[in-house]
C-alpha cells in the first residue's frame, strides 16, 4: 500500500484547531498518517502532545540545514517552508508522498473524498495556483529566487505555486534535498520548490483551479480564484482577504478561514479537545451559559 504522511501545520492550539485536526483524522482514508506539525518556537511538546496526540515539530532550529536562507527571506518564516518541509522528510522517512496543509485551509466537504482523488496520482508537486514568471512578471516575490552559479534558466521557466495545502512525493523531496544540497538554490519556497521540481523534469499539477498546470477535467474542480492577481482575489483560496468561515459551497477548499486578528481568534482551553468538548455541552445542556 502506498503510505502518505499529512503534515497539518499550525503555531496555535486552541479549539478551533483542535478541531479542524480532528476532522481531518477522522476523515482521513487508510494509508493516510495524520501529524500535528507544530511550531516549536511558540508550542511546547508536552503541551501538544497531551492534546494533539501524534505530532512533530517544524524543525525550526535545523531548517538551514536543509535549505540556504535567502537575503530576501533569512528566517524561516515566511518563505523557507520548504526547509522545514526537508526538516521533517529526514524525520519521517518511509512515507511515498507528504501533504503539507496549513491550519486556516478548510475543505466543505469529507476529507476521505479529496484525498482519494489524487490515491493514483503520482505527480510529484501539486499544488495550487500555478502560473509562470511571464504572466506574473510583476509578482513581488520574483525578486527572492537566488539561481545557482552556473546555472541559467529563461524566466519563462520561473514558476509560482501557492502552498497552503501541498503535496510532494519521496522522488521531490530527494530532489529539493539534492539540489539544495549540490548548487545552493535559494528564494522564497513559493517560487523556488516549483522551479527546480521542473527544471529537474519532474512532474508538476495543479489541484484545480485554471491554467496549464491543471489537468483536464479538474479545472476550478476543487478550488477558484485570480491567480494573476497578487492577492489570488476573488475566489475561494486567496492570500488575501481572510475570511470567517467557509463559504456554502460543498467539496472546495477555502483559505485563510480565520479571523483577521487570530491572535484572540483560536483560543485555547487548557483542555484536551475531546473534554473540551463534553464540558461545553454539559454547560449548554445546563444552562451555565
Amino acid at each position: 500500500m502506498i503510505r502518505t504522511a499529512i503534515l497539518f501545520s499550525s503555531h496555535l492550539l486552541g479549539e478551533t484547531v483542535l478541531a479542524r485536526l480532528g476532522k481531518l483524522r477522522a476523515e482521513a482514508p487508510p494509508g493516510h498518517d495524520v501529524f500535528f506539525y507544530y511550531d516549536e518556537t511558540k508550542l511546547r511538546h508536552s503541551q501538544v502532545t497531551r492534546r494533539a496526540g501524534g505530532a512533530i515539530p517544524h524543525g525550526s532550529y535545523d531548517w538551514s540545514q536543509y535549505k540556504r536562507p535567502c537575503g530576501y527571506f533569512p528566517g524561516k518564516i515566511p518563505g523557507n517552508e520548504d526547509g522545514m518541509l526537508l526538516s521533517a522528510f529526514h524525520r519521517l522517512p518511509g512515507y511515498d508522498y507528504y501533504w503539507y496543509l496549513e491550519y486556516d485551509v478548510v475543505y466543505s466537504g469529507h476529507w476521505e473524498d479529496f484525498f482519494s482523488g489524487f490515491a493514483d496520482n503520482s505527480a510529484d508537486m501539486l499544488s495550487t495556483s500555478i502560473t509562470r514568471h511571464d504572466q506574473i512578471p510583476d509578482w513581488p516575490l520574483w525578486k527572492s529566487l537566488e539561481l545557482p552559479d552556473g546555472i541559467t534558466l529563461p524566466s519563462e521557466k520561473w514558476l509560482r505555486s501557492f502552498n497552503p495545502i501541498l503535496r510532494l512525493s519521496r522522488a521531490a523531496l530527494e530532489t529539493l534535498a539534492a539540489e539544495y544540497h549540490q548548487h545552493a538554490w535559494a528564494g522564497h519556497s513559493e517560487c523556488v520548490m516549483p522551479t527546480v521540481l521542473d527544471y529537474r523534469g519532474l512532474r508538476i499539477e495543479d489541484i484545480g483551479g485554471d491554467g496549464e498546470f491543471v489537468p483536464q477535467g479538474r479545472e476550478n474542480y476543487f478550488y477558484r480564484n485570480n491567480r494573476m492577481d497578487k492577492s489570488l482575489s476573488p475566489g475561494t483560496f486567496v492570500f488575501r482577504p481572510a475570511m470567517a468561515a467557509p463559504g456554502s459551497e460543498p467539496n472546495l477548499l477555502w483559505h485563510p478561514v480565520k479571523d483577521p486578528d487570530h491572535h484572540t481568534w483560536d483560543k485555547a482551553s487548557g483542555l484536551p479537545a475531546f473534554l473540551s468538548t463534553r464540558l461545553s455541552a454539559l454547560i449548554k445542556r445546563n444552562k451555565l451559559i
